[in-house]
């Protein structure tokens, strides 16, 4: 291990006290110990014993955990523990470790711990003679002309020895030869080299070459060797020129081929021989650099070979000056001239250019819309330059041309922003050569947005539930919706539809995010629901809309206290009750009566006897009020008693009242009621007048009934022959007579949002003709819907009236109105009537916007007519001028070059035809980049103008003709035109020279008549303008000839008239002039200078032999060491000294040093280490440009001075990681040393450690240990990056941070906690078991097994049961499951413990509470309390006969053992009792009560059964049966007490309350029929009086349907029909609406109608007829019967209503639907009570008031509904 201590050993008292003794001696690093071995050792060599050595314990050292550590990445070393011997674990060479350095050493430390002790090493390694000498190359060529003299010296380069001392180079041996002798030299450091000594003339004639072998020896035994062959060449003298083969060769090439490919080979040969006979090819002054650049000559073959980029298109053909010349001292010359010519090749990709683009594209833009103009260009020629344009397939545009290169791109299809809001076209342009090459080009066309989508909301309808007493203005609901518009068409406001006036104070809506608030307090006594529509409208033009049902219920609370009935706690008068002495036990005395307003177990009473005079003789029911005797009456009991009754509801808090009860105790009735006598009933002399006022009201009321049945029938025949509107085969389009009375299929899906039209046309007719129509815009309420063709076929053909097929998504891009709507037109007729749409669109939209206006028609079918003309003659003209601009000849216009800015090149809007004033409107402009960045456009004149400077000779360079392309672009139609300019020449250039001196070197020797060609001037300019002549300055040796191409250029050459003396003239002057043909003419210079030169004989001489000089380390590359000087008495090249390293100057140092070939100055190219070597011997050679060349020598000795550039070294040797947390203060963690390799005090090394670390550094020499030096803890701190700063002492001293990244150790020292104090979870009663009940979850900051938690469950009895036969817990993820199945009226709330531990050592824990609560479910029946079921026969409740109507006969309580809505009870009478029609029972109090007054032929015993049902889901029930006696009158008035005899009322006259509903009645049936005969002459007086209602039939028998009513079919998510909505539409300004609901698949639901309410202002007069939501009809003829049933109900309510009515919408909802919507302004409640559709009766006359269907639905109070998920309640 690498650590210093284990943890699990943990550090004991001796170890700390033995590390602080180590920190005080030295003994803690002892001295070190030295051994020696040869190197290439064998591995497992032995050097030395260590332990002996150190005097070790060998029985103790695997214990002390002994181990070497050296620095380096290999392990030299290491020990056997068994023996103690030091081993060599690897290869060791020598010269890789220390190269030359001598003696080699490797350094190692041995550590050993218990105690911990460290000693250090040196292994000195010896060298053996493994290594041979080494020659630099095999082998050396010399070059010695035969003129050199003898004792001349040549060195030769030095053999190198790795090895030291002895075995190094030792001396050098030459080969026997007649001319040269070889002298070995010792240089300082005692290396040796050697030098060739000519001690014979050479004479090229005798012999031409020399071979020489040298072999270099080292001291080594045996002696190793190397060799080395000298080739000599022996050079002669220069006599003869070089000669080319041809003067002019010709070659061919292929543009763009590769660098390096052969061109041509030139050969040109020479007699002589050596450097006098080598020929160097060179290009000659007349090759241009462009030439250079392109084309490669080697000088040794003569090749020429590619090293540019050819292009045709740049130049087709290339002339080459070549020259070969040889290397004699006066070099001869020849000249020649290849013709290169280039081949064209497909090298250039098409480049397309993006003239204009239209962006963004609206959505709603037609087909053919031009979206951009494009260009194309291929710089290659013939089939290479022919390319075509095509675009990526898929998206809706395309490509079209119309003149080769030039594309428009249109659009091909109908865009849709919500689908693709941009599009990144890929244009793709690929020409006709062999490979193609194709380029691609990007278009990114953004598309706006169009008011195309309406809202949509997260849902249809939302239930809200608040509890009564409510504080006011909380929110209460948040109606979310989202338009996929983008900006202002998807900004959404929200609004309420009131249909109530009174919802303004109760409710209000955030505009901007939708949060329904409530403004004042709610009772759930006054109204339980609330129902509400919000209509969703977006910002765009025209807005669009959608509505959302809102339904508020409101939850009752406990804010009513009970109500005492009887005794009526309000009089005066004390209530006696009495009862006989000797009264048996058990027998009711009297009973309290009382209710409660409030509901459920609010609305729970309970009785309790409070005070009684004797509380031993009474007792009273504690659910039914009912007081009986608890015992037998004695003869001592008091004769009068008064009883306290306490009653008190259920609610939360309980609230509570009381009645008092007065009870005598009487043998006769007259002592207790003085007053009563005994009345007997006359005979009535009226009672055949009630007869007859009876028998009136029935045949009224028959009457009336036949009249309302006549007309629902006449009503259903009629809606029933309407159906030939939707099975007509011939009507087309939906029809509406006015503009407010239509059906709205816009958002049907049958045409596009941009083409959408009404068409009116009489429905019954089908010889009609098309009378009317007006642009129409879709409808907002229609949107959220969807469309119809969602739907079935057939029922698409019920609408549309047609049998054709459904429109395919390609045709509803535009969709005409269908053909047979229109008339046949005659011949010669307007072609306005013979489907323009498909040519123009705006052709069709105007002609719709034209019939509806009166004095209008005409001229709009002109105004049509000509806009068709003008739309064809615009195509026709856009096609001739396209034509024009791009096939016939193209405008052309010229300027001169440098012309001044606004410089009127030529008038484009007169050359192109334009007018000016038009020019803003069409943007005329210019298309291109090129054209817009040297020209301009001025829109008040219509110029082309210059607007940069223009440079022909930048723009054409030498080309002939320099013409500019220029596009113009206009719009409105969208054109394009080319132009061309072309730039004349000025003469603004004047020539120049490549260089404005030129230097020739010309040997004195030179022969009369020699030529010398000369560069050739350069002027850009063209024709006349470009060089026309040479000049040279006068002088006496020379001339000039000009020579003239075939192209026309001109090649000046020197010619030599008189002989060169260089004593005479070292140096001669001359000017070559240029002069160019231009007016003035323009002219250029350049200076020759003509050196003479004369011949070698002399060589380089060194002012010292020696020089010396000392450097510091690290000095900077580049600086100079000092410079050495030669000097050559010689001239020109012979005197042109140049200094190099001799041979045998070493590789590394020809790294680190740099000499100037020319200046001699030595500087310094690398870093310079004093580490690495302290001196270097360099060696100088300095040589002359003579031909031979002759040389000089000197040594340069460099001595390197040391500096401190070498940062200190932090060595890791034992490191403790991870260190446990709970590890003491001083335990060592890590040891360590530092060391530096510079010297001096740059070596001496200090350390510190980083601050803010709870670690120190412990030190002794250069040695540490880091040790703790406080408590660790990982929660806070898990890892510590500790730095260790290494600072030396040099100036400035330099430093090393060594970063230890030390992980800290868990210890098991944190409980866990759980994320809550405590846990609430929820579970329904009879669950499954194994449900998930809720999750607990506990975290624990300690690491590994220390945090991994175990959950358990506390043992613990729950009802003697332990509670792990409850619930179960996962030990994992603190999963909480049931284990059984929970009963809520068994164990409301169950607590759980639940235990979370760590698995530490040891282990900690944490404990919490989950609270489970139970839920109620609908699981108990209804159970009665009163009557009691225990006897087999009920005691009978004894009513008189004379009781009155409302006579409160008893009251059944009961109970249901559930809680919450499924203990709300509900009571009913049910047939089976013996006359139903006597009694009727309170919904909600169970209260029987006489519903009229007994007859004589009512049975005596009535026998009553009344079903109690809850409100769970499903409901369950239960019968209570009640037995009552009629008693006689004797009987009755015996047992009425005082208080009702005070409070009695006199009988009700039957007559008149007769005669009143007679009366009424017939004023009902009057206003009904006069209201019917109003409404019929009113709608004929307005057919009559309508000249421009063109849909008005009387006779029509689909009007009144198709008038008054816009049909919305709902499907629900499985295809059936959920419902039909009616709304129904009457002409006059609307007042009232009423919402209707039916069931069409159930013949026993409701018909409800809930209160009118006002027309909303925000909601417009024409909504969408259909509105199928998605789904699908299954059943055509479904549709038609609830139709059927909905048109007859609807017919009698046009007439409710003083102003006849408004917008009154009858939704026909499928069975079982229990969803809310609401549409328009009125709200639809679906109702769920078995009824009769019959009793739906239309709202009566005062418009204010609904009639009574036969089987009512209380509306008060109304438990609240939910709603699943399918939508059923």
């Amino acid at each position: 291990m690498n650590g210093v201590a284990v943890r699990s050993r943990g550090v004991t008292t001796g170890q700390v006290l033995s590390l602080l003794l180590l920190f005080g001696v030295s003994d803690w690093v002892s001295a070190a110990i030295r051994y020696a071995i040869p190197e290439e050792a064998r591995r497992g060599t032995a050097v030395g014993n260590v332990v002996a050595d150190l005097a070790l314990d060998l029985g103790r050292l695997p214990g002390r955990r002994l181990r070497v550590v050296s620095g380096g990445n290999k392990k030299y070393f290491g020990v056997d523990l068994t023996s103690g011997a030091l081993l060599v674990n690897e290869r060791i060479d020598r010269e890789e470790l220390c190269g030359a350095l001598s003696p080699c050493s490797l350094s190692f430390e041995i550590v050993v711990e218990n105690p911990l002790e460290l000693y250090s090493g040196t292994v000195e390694i010896q060298d053996i003679n493994d290594n041979d000498p080494v020659f630099p190359s095999s082998q050396a060529r010399l070059e010695i002309s035969e003129s050199v003299a003898a004792g001349t010296r040549f060195p030769l380069e030095s053999a190198q020895d790795p090895d030291v001392g002895i075995n190094s180079l030792q001396t050098y041996q030459l080969s026997a030869n007649p001319n040269f002798a070889l002298d070995v030299q010792t240089r300082v450091d005692g290396s040796k080299y050697a030098e060739l000594v000519l001690e014979k003339e050479l004479d090229r004639e005798e012999q031409r070459e020399l071979n020489l072998v040298l072999t270099a020896l080292d001291g080594g035994s045996p002696p190793r060797s190397a060799h080395v062959q000298i080739h000599i060449d022996v050079v002669d003298a220069n006599d003869n020129a070089p000669v080319f083969n041809q003067s002019t060769y010709k070659a061919s090439v292929r543009e763009n081929t590769p660098s390096g490919t052969l061109v041509a080979r030139i050969s040109a040969y020479d007699l002589d021989d050596g450097p006098n006979g080598d020929i160097i090819y060179s290009f000659s002054s007349h090759t241009p650099a462009k030439v250079r650049e392109l084309f490669a000559l080697d000088s040794a073959t003569g090749e020429l070979r590619v090293k540019g980029q050819l292009d045709y298109e740049e130049a087709k053909l290339y002339e080459i000056y070549l020259q070969a010349k040889d290397k004699g001292a006066v070099p001869g010359v020849a000249h020649c001239k290849v013709l290169v010519e280039v081949v064209d090749v497909n090298d250039n990709a098409p480049e397309v250019t993006v003239t204009s683009v239209y962006s963004p594209v609206p959505e709603d833009a037609a087909p053919g819309t031009v979206v951009a103009l494009l260009s194309v260009t291929d710089l290659d020629s013939h089939d290479n330059g022919l390319v075509n344009c095509f675009i990526s397939p898929g998206i809706p545009f395309m490509l079209s041309s119309s003149l080769k290169n030039y594309y428009t791109l249109k659009t091909e299809g109908a865009l849709d922003r919500e689908k693709a809001a941009e599009y990144n076209i890929t244009i793709t342009a690929k020409d006709s050569g062999s490979p193609p090459l194709s380029a691609v080009k990007h278009i990114l066309v953004q598309v706006s947005d169009v008011n195309d989508n309406a809202p949509r909301s997260s849902q249809d309808s939302y239930d809200v539930y608040v509890p009564e007493n409510n504080v006011p203005g909380i929110p209460i609901l948040n109606v979310s919706a989202t338009d996929p518009d983008l900006g202002r068409n998807a900004h959404l406001s929200y609004s309420l539809l009131q249909g109530d006036t009174t919802f303004g104070h109760l409710f209000s809506i955030n505009r901007e995010n939708g949060t329904l608030y409530l403004l004042t307090s709610l009772d759930h006594e006054d109204q339980v629901e609330f129902s509400m529509m919000v209509q969703v409208q977006d910002g765009g033009f025209p807005p669009l809309a959608t509505n959302v049902s809102v339904s508020v219920f409101v939850t009752d609370l406990n804010d009513n206290a009970p109500t005492v009935l009887y005794p009526h706690p309000n009089t005066t008068a004390t209530y006696t009750d009495v009862v006989a002495p000797g009264t048996p036990a058990g027998h009711m005395v009297t009973k309290v009566v009382a209710v409660d307003a409030d509901a459920g177990y609010n609305a729970w009473i309970s009785y309790t006897l409070l005070q009684a005079t004797d509380p031993s003789l009474f007792s009273v029911g504690p659910h039914n009020g009912e007081i009986f005797t608890a015992r037998q009456l004695r003869e001592d009991d008091a004769p009068e008693h008064t009883l306290v009754i306490l009653l008190k509801d259920h609610g939360e808090p309980v609230l509570s009242t009381s009645a008092t009860i007065s009870i005598s105790v009487a043998e006769m009735v007259k002592e207790v009621l003085p007053d009563l006598t005994d009345v007997a009933p006359a005979s009535d002399p009226r009672r055949h007048v009630t007869f007859y006022l009876i028998l009136a009201v029935i045949l009224v009321s028959a009457a009336f009934f036949i009249t309302m049945l006549s007309v629902g029938i006449f009503k259903c025949y009629k809606w029933r022959q309407s159906k030939e509107l939707y099975n007509s085969s011939r009507s087309t389009t939906y029809r509406t007579p006015g503009p407010f009375h239509h059906i709205d299929a816009v958002r049907g899906g049958f045409t596009p949002p941009s083409f959408y039209h009404q068409v009116y046309l009489t429905t019954d007719s089908r010889q009609s003709d098309l009378l009317c129509k007006k642009p129409f815009t879709s409808s907002p309420l229609g949107s959220r819907q969807g469309t119809i063709r969602n739907g079935e076929p057939g029922l698409y053909h019920q609408i549309v009236g047609t049998a054709s097929r459904l429109p395919t998504p390609a045709e509803d891009a535009f969709s005409p109105p269908p053909e047979p709507a229109l008339e046949p037109q005659p011949a010669g007729a307007p072609e306005l009537f013979s489907k323009p749409w498909k040519r123009d669109p705006g052709i069709y939209s105007q002609f719709l916007s034209a019939c509806c206006v009166p004095g209008r028609m005409r001229t709009d079918m002109e105004s049509v007519s000509l806009q068709r003309s003008a739309w064809k003659w615009q195509v026709l003209s856009l096609f001739l001028l396209c034509g024009w601009g791009w096939g016939s000849g193209q405008i052309h216009y010229s300027v001169v070059e440098e012309s001044e800015l606004g410089t009127v090149v030529g008038n484009v809007a007169r050359d192109l035809g334009l007018k000016v004033e038009e020019l803003p409107g069409r943007r005329l402009r210019l298309g291109s980049e090129e054209s817009l960045r040297y020209f301009s456009v001025r829109l008040d004149s219509g110029t082309l103008v210059v607007s940069q400077r223009l440079d022909r000779e930048r723009l054409c360079g030498a080309a002939a003709s320099c013409v500019l392309s220029v596009q113009v672009v206009t719009e409105n139609p969208l054109q394009l035109f080319r132009l061309e300019v072309e730039i004349l020449d000025l003469n603004d250039n004047s020539p120049s020279f490549p260089s404005a001196h030129r230097t020739l070197r010309i040997a004195e020797s030179a022969t009369v008549a020699a030529r010398f060609p000369l560069e050739s001037a350069q002027d850009p300019d063209v024709g006349s303008n470009a060089v026309s002549s040479y000049r040279l300055s006068p002088n006496s040796h020379f001339s000039l000839d000009v020579k003239q191409q075939p192209d026309g250029k001109l090649f000046p050459e020197l010619v030599l008239e008189r002989a060169l003396d260089r004593e005479e003239q070292p140096e001669v002057q001359l000017v070559l002039t240029a002069v160019d043909g231009g007016s003035p003419a323009r002219s250029g210079t350049a200076q020759i200078t003509i050196q003479v030169l004369d011949v070698n004989d002399n060589a380089p001489t060194f002012e010292h032999t020696t020089y010396k000089v000392k450097v510091p380390e690290n000095t900077p590359v580049g600086a100079v060491l000092l410079r050495v000087n030669a000097s050559d008495p010689d001239e020109g090249p012979n005197g042109e000294t140049q200094y190099s390293f001799g041979v045998h100057t070493s590789d590394s140092v020809r790294r680190l040093f740099a000499l100037d070939p020319h200046s001699g100055e030595v500087r310094v190219s690398g870093a310079l280490d004093f580490e690495e070597s302290r001196f270097y011997e360099i060696y100088v050679r300095a040589h002359d440009g003579g031909v031979p060349e002759m040389e000089g020598n000197c040594v340069l000795q460099v001595q390197v001075e040391d500096a401190n550039d070498n940062p200190p070294e932090v060595l890791l040797t034992s490191l403790l990681n991870p260190v446990p947390e709970d590890t003491p203060p001083e335990t060592v963690v890590g040891l360590f040393n530092v060391r530096d390799r510079d010297s001096g005090a740059n070596g001496d090394v200090s350390l510190e450690i980083s601050p803010d670390v709870p670690f120190a550094i412990r030190s002794l020499q250069n040695h540490f240990s880091l040790v703790t030096q406080k408590s660790l803890d990982r929660e806070s701190t898990s890892r510590y990056a500790v730095e260790l700063i290494a600072q030396d002492g040099g100036s400035p001293a330099l430093t090393t941070t060594l970063t230890l990244l030390l992980n800290i150790s868990d210890v098991n020292d944190n409980p866990p906690r759980f994320s809550q104090p405590s846990y609430d979870a929820f579970l329904q009663e009879n669950n499954p078991p194994g449900s998930l009940l809720c999750t607990v979850s506990a975290s624990d900051p300690d690491d590994g097994d220390n945090s991994r938690l175990v959950y358990s469950i506390e043992s613990g009895q729950v009802q003697d049961a332990p509670i792990s036969s409850f619930v179960h817990i996962n030990p994992d993820n603190g999963n909480l499951y049931a284990q059984r199945t929970f009963d809520f009226e068994q164990l409301q709330v169950l607590p759980v413990s639940v235990v979370v531990r760590d698995s530490g050592s040891p282990p900690l824990y944490a404990n919490v509470t989950v609270y489970i609560f139970v839920l109620d479910q609908n699981d108990h029946p209804p159970t009665i309390l009163r009557p009691a079921s225990d006897s087999d026969v009920p005691a009978p409740q004894r009513v008189p006969l004379s009781a009155p109507p409302g006579y409160l006969v008893a009251k059944v309580t009961a109970v249901d053992a559930d809680a919450g809505h499924n203990a709300w009870l509900s009571y009913r009478l049910l047939p089976q009792s013996t006359d139903p029609s006597l009694f009727h029972v309170s919904l909600y109090t169970g209260e029987v009560r006489t519903a009229r007054a007994f007859q004589d032929s009512d049975m005596a015993v009535q026998q009553l059964v009344v079903l109690v049902t809850d409100n769970g889901d499903p409901p369950l029930s239960t019968t209570a049966t009640i037995t009552v006696a009629l008693e006689e009158a004797a009987l009755e008035e015996s047992f009425k007490p005082q208080d009702f005899l005070a409070g009695a009322k006199e009988k009700p006259d039957l007559t008149f309350y007769l005669i009143i509903a007679l009366a009424a009645v017939s004023t009902v049936a009057l206003a009904t029929v006069t209201l019917l005969a109003a409404r019929c002459l009113r709608r004929r007086g307005r057919a009559a009086v309508s000249p421009y209602c063109c849909c008005w039939l009387s006779e029509s028998p689909s009007r009144d349907f198709c008038k008054h009513s816009s049909p919305k079919l709902q499907l629900s998510s499985d295809g059936t029909l959920k419902y039909m909505e009616v709304t129904l539409r009457p002409t006059d300004s609307p007042s009232q609406r009423y919402s209707t609901c039916f069931s069409p698949g159930s013949e026993r639901s409701d018909f409800t109608f809930l209160r009118p309410c006002p027309t909303p202002a925000t909601l417009p007069r024409e909504s969408g007829a259909f509105l199928p939501a998605a789904g699908t009809l299954r059943d055509r003829g479904q549709v038609s019967g609830n139709a059927g049933a909905g048109s007859a109900g609807a017919g009698r309510s046009d007439g409710a209503g003083p102003a006849g009515g408004a917008e009154r919408p009858l939704r026909f909802a499928a069975r079982g639907s229990g969803s809310r919507a609401v549409i328009g302004a009125g709200v639809a409640v679906l109702g769920k009570e078995r009824g009769d559709w019959s009793g739906a009766a239309a709202p009566a006359a005062n418009g204010g008031e609904a009639a009574r269907p036969r089987s009512p639905r209380p509306v008060e109070p109304r438990p609240p509904q939910t709603m699943n998920g399918s939508g059923e309640r």
